[in-house]
């Protein structure tokens, strides 16, 4: 820096030699420019040619090129009634790597690291950038970082190392809280990020004691948030003293708490500045209790059930005012929601973006509102879960712009997913050995939304084809059409099984989470490799070549915010097939299915999702009821840990015939490891029954952990599973894996 300086020096005392007069310029010349045109240069200088200038333009001239921040150096030579300007320009960066903390982490070096290849090497810059790096490493609990930058020039360009060496981190030591009489310190620690190290620390569920710099003043606000809770809405939390030992680089930390009193509710009153719905329907919403401890987080759920209900009849900019009304004296508080609902507001237009694939109509379809439409919050929410529900997008966002108080429009912005994949998976068991399957499909081919796939499974004991093609809003109506070809041969743990057959079905979606459709199955059957022991049974069932000509009736109820890794909401299904229109079968069967998912990060400040799911099956058998259409327990879809289809009643001579009756169900948990990445872990428990006269003849349980990764291939999941206290005869599987599955 001082050598510039000191050029700009030298340049100025040869422009006041060179420029002890004004002079004419004939003629102005630019050498070196490469950022900037020499028709921009020339409209930067405040003279041209013909003029007369002195060294105090001149000198004027350079600062401003300088103030461009492109050049290192800018010589001047004036000869003959030619000014020439001769420019060196600041290097471009050809490259940038990351050694130390960022090395393995590109997504997130480049999120702190803004500088990118192409940009002009600028000191100041990079200084930024390091003292920028430093501040991230403090926000993540490191002191004493260093931040080095090595350049290399090659030819006219530099290339740039960040070696990032992270620093030492704060352990919490003592953590400490006063003033605290109605919550002991254990509670309260655990509504904070920052807490005191425990014994064992570094074990899985214990805390290490590591300070989070970010986190320190948020931790203020979760204690009060915390006691606004339990009723105490005068609360005042300090900002914690911090005291840090750097020699050992170990922190005290506490907590001034000035609890105040414990209120009740006393009244609760909704007012509407105009009235828009009846009084009826907003005190329904109000979930406050009187008499009980006034609680904050009701309060706000209050707010925005009072919010919906009037942005459902067209006011999207409604305000919900509460109003807090405390008796010190008496410890209660009278509670007031004061409605302004504002003017009826009109979509004018809807715009959507970031389909680069996927048609506008088939996006379209999905939004419940359309221009001219009257506002309505439900239409509103129900867009975006509808939206989400397709598969087709990796997120989706809906965002209201105000145009005036009676006008908004509706942005619609997509980021679309890998919908056409190749799509693998399989599993190992003692029985079947290595099983694969794979597909080529396309849930939105060619951007229509329209589904078409090939699949072809592959293991020691089997091998299956399907050829399918299936469309949910035909010529965009509520209307669906579906159709499949396929072929499987399957040996099953007795016997094996050869079938063809053809279905295809029409549906119909009656409302926004219900559809049904009716469909019908021709199928084409013969067993083959009988076992011995089925030869010689003694059961009431044939081993004959027979067909099934089935009726299927189908409805599904969905209320889910996303295909594949839903947060909030249920799905219910329930399939009958009546078998008997012509072929040898027949039975009528019944399978429900039911999925809950709700996210807990509201109440666990993490992104955990809770999953409860069942299944039921019911057979009534009217004559021929083949084998492989009864139940069988075991496997990804029932029950974990056991080998698929390897649970079921049996003959005396232990010959497996499948189930009549048969349930399960699971609990689920699934974790965030890198949320960037979309990888997460799931531990579950299954349980699962199934019988022939009734549902409870064998029942088993298994627990385990699966790894979810939602890859660019589609979701992957990673299963380990053990069985629960098997029998000794019962066939288990500890490892599967699936791709292309929901979660």
């Amino acid at each position: 820096m001082g050598n510039l300086k000191l050029k700009n020096l030298l340049i100025v005392f040869v422009l006041l030699f060179t420029f002890s007069y004004a002079q004419t310029i004939k003629k102005i010349e630019f050498k070196g420019l490469v950022h900037l045109s020499k028709t921009t240069a020339l409209e930067m200088l405040h003279f041209g040619v013909n003029d007369s200038v002195d060294d105090l333009l001149v000198s004027e001239s350079i600062k401003i090129f300088y103030a461009q921040k492109y050049f290192t150096d800018i010589q001047v030579f004036f000869d003959n009634g030619v000014l020439t300007y001769q420019f060196t320009e600041k290097p471009l960066i050809a490259k940038i790597d990351y050694s130390g903390y960022f090395e393995n982490d590109d997504e997130k070096a480049k999120e702190i690291i803004t500088l990118k290849k192409g940009d002009i090497y600028d000191i100041k810059k990079i200084e930024k950038t390091k003292a920028k790096v430093i501040e991230y490493l403090q926000t993540q609990g490191y002191v004493d970082s260093i931040v080095e930058v090595q350049t290399n020039k090659i030819n006219d360009a530099i290339e740039l190392n960040f070696v990032i060496n992270r620093g030492e981190e704060i352990e919490i030591e003592k953590l400490s809280f006063y003033g605290n009489e109605s919550f002991d310190r254990d509670t309260l620690e655990k509504q904070c990020s920052n807490r005191q190290k425990e014994f064992m620390g570094w074990f899985i569920g214990r805390n290490d004691g590591e300070m989070k710099f970010n986190e320190l003043e948020i931790d203020s606000m979760r204690l009060k948030e915390y006691y606004m809770q339990e009723g105490f809405l005068d609360v005042d939390v300090n900002k914690p003293i911090v005291k840090i030992d750097f020699d050992r680089y170990k922190a005290k930390m506490s907590y001034d708490i000035n609890e105040g009193i414990k209120y009740n509710v006393s009244s609760i009153k909704v007012i509407q500045i105009k009235e828009v719905a009846t009084q009826q329907e907003l005190n329904d919403a109000i979930s406050l209790d009187v008499n009980k401890t006034f609680r904050i987080k009701t309060l706000r759920k209050d707010m925005a059930k009072l919010k919906n209900i009037i942005a459902d009849y067209g006011y999207a900019f409604v305000q919900i005012y509460p109003r807090l009304d405390k008796n010190k004296d008496s410890g209660v508080v009278n509670v007031t929601y004061e409605i302004n609902p504002g003017k009826k507001v009109h979509i004018r237009d809807v715009v959507i973006d970031g389909n680069n694939r996927t048609l506008d109509r088939v996006i379209r379809r999905e939004i419940y509102i359309a221009p001219g439409d009257l506002y309505s919050q439900t239409d509103f929410d129900d867009s975006k879960k509808a939206l989400g529900r397709t598969g087709y997008f990796d997120s989706q966002t809906i965002e209201l712009k105000r145009i005036n108080d009676e006008q908004v429009d509706i942005f619609v912005s997509v980021k679309e997913a890998p919908t056409g994949t190749l799509q693998v998976g399989g599993g190992y068991g003692s029985y079947a050995g290595f099983m694969v399957d794979a597909s080529v499909s396309d849930r939105n081919i060619f951007g229509s939304g329209i589904n078409v796939n090939f699949t072809v499974s592959k293991s020691e004991v089997g091998k299956n084809l399907n050829v399918g093609f299936s469309n949910p809003r035909f010529n965009d109506s509520l209307y669906s059409y579906s159709f499949n070809i396929f072929r499987s041969d399957f040996d099953y743990i007795d016997y094996s099984t050869k079938q063809e057959g053809i279905s295809n079905s029409i549906g119909k979606k009656y409302t926004r989470d219900f559809s049904a459709t009716i469909g019908h199955k021709y199928i084409k059957s013969e067993y083959f490799n009988i076992d011995d022991l089925v030869s010689s049974s003694t059961i009431a069932y044939t081993t004959d070549p027979y067909t099934k000509s089935s009726l299927v009736l189908s409805g599904v109820y969905n209320t889910t915010d996303d295909y594949f890794i839903p947060r909030e909401g249920v799905i219910l299904s329930d399939s009958v097939e009546y078998a008997g229109f012509g072929g040898s079968a027949k039975f009528i069967k019944n399978f429900i299915k039911f999925a809950y998912y709700q996210g807990l990060e509201e109440w666990l400040d993490a992104d955990i999702i809770f999953r409860a799911k069942a299944r039921h099956g019911y057979i009534a058998q009217n004559g021929f009821l083949p084998y492989e259409d009864k139940f069988y327990l075991g496997g990804v879809s029932s029950l974990r840990g056991y080998e698929s289809y390897s649970l079921s009643p049996e003959t005396n001579e232990g010959v497996r015939i499948g189930g009549k009756q048969y349930a399960s169900s699971s609990l689920e948990l699934s974790f965030p490891v890198i949320p960037e990445s979309k990888l997460r872990v799931a531990t579950f428990f299954d349980y699962g029954m199934i019988g022939e006269n009734g549902i409870n003849e064998i029942s088993r349980k298994s627990y385990g952990a699966a790894i979810e990764w939602y890859s660019p291939m589609g979701p992957i999941q990673l299963i380990f599973a053990r069985a629960i206290s098997p029998e000794d005869s019962d066939r288990v599987s500890n490892f599967e894996f699936t791709l292309g599955q929901r979660f």
